[in-house]
């Protein structure tokens, strides 16, 4: 494999970075908020923005009172994990938007 240059190791060519991080950009984050409902009951909260065109949006804010868990972290890593799905689902809607009308701009 060939080496980026500036980078020592690169994602993009199979290679890990420096700090593990992938640099795969998305307009997509998420927020993750646990909530603890009582003592040693925990549910998850996950908020996802989109930034485009200098502004960012909330595309979704999400209560998964359905599913408690008895610790702050795992309730932080099931808000993590769906947020991440939610996302995938989003992106490819968007390239899927984006690959049928190319000429929208910022769709």
């Amino acid at each position: 494999m060939r080496a980026c240059a500036g980078a020592p190791k690169c994602c993009r060519h199979g290679r890990k970075t420096e700090n593990n991080l992938s640099f795969d950009y998305t307009p997509f984050t998420v927020s993750v908020f646990p909530i603890q409902q009582e003592p040693g009951l925990w549910f998850a909260n996950y908020m996802i923005s989109e930034y485009r065109d200098g502004v960012e949006r909330v595309v979704a804010n999400v209560s998964m009172r359905h599913v408690t868990h008895g610790s702050e972290t795992k309730a932080k890593q099931a808000a993590r994990y769906a947020g991440n799905r939610a996302v995938a689902y989003l992106r490819h809607q968007s390239n899927a938007l984006r690959r049928a009308n190319p000429s929208t701009p910022g769709a």
